[in-house]
Parts: structure tokens; C-alpha cells; sequence
């Protein structure tokens, strides 16, 4: 696990979600337990594109709903 890219996907999500890092866990799902709407998905992957400038495709993008997918997600994208 590259713990930058954690940290940083973790930081983002805690700063538009509101909620404390150390509450967001690897499963938290954003709609139901963060309480974040597709907007603010949206928002934290536009973070992470720019940040890394990787671009994540729609099918990826259907299927991220917790820390640990946007993780994987992007870890491939930027890692192979």
C-alpha cells in the first residue's frame, strides 16, 4: 500500500466530508455511513485526477463507493 496516496485520498474525503480522518475507515461507504452525496464523490476524484493526473473512466467510477475502491482504483491507474 502506498501510504502517500492513502493520506492523501483519506485527507480529501475527511475535508469535504467533514468528518474527522480518523473516523474514515477502508469500507466507510460514502453515501451511508459519510453521508456524501455524488457530487462530493465527484469532487474528491477531480482531487485525485489533478493531484496525480491520472483520469478515472466512468465504469471506475460506478463501482468506487468507499476508501479502499478509490484506493484501488488509483493505484492502478498511477502504479500499473
Amino acid at each position: 500500500m502506498n501510504n502517500e496516496l492513502y493520506n492523501f485520498i483519506r485527507k480529501n474525503i475527511s475535508e469535504i466530508s467533514g468528518i474527522p480522518e480518523n473516523e474514515i475507515k477502508d469500507n466507510s461507504n460514502f453515501q451511508d455511513d459519510l453521508d456524501m452525496d455524488s457530487l462530493e464523490s465527484v469532487e474528491i476524484l477531480h482531487r485525485i485526477e489533478k493531484n496525480y493526473k491520472i483520469k478515472i473512466k466512468n465504469v471506475e467510477l460506478e463501482e468506487i463507493q468507499t476508501l479502499k475502491d478509490i484506493y484501488n482504483a488509483c493505484e492502478k491507474l498511477i502504479y500499473g
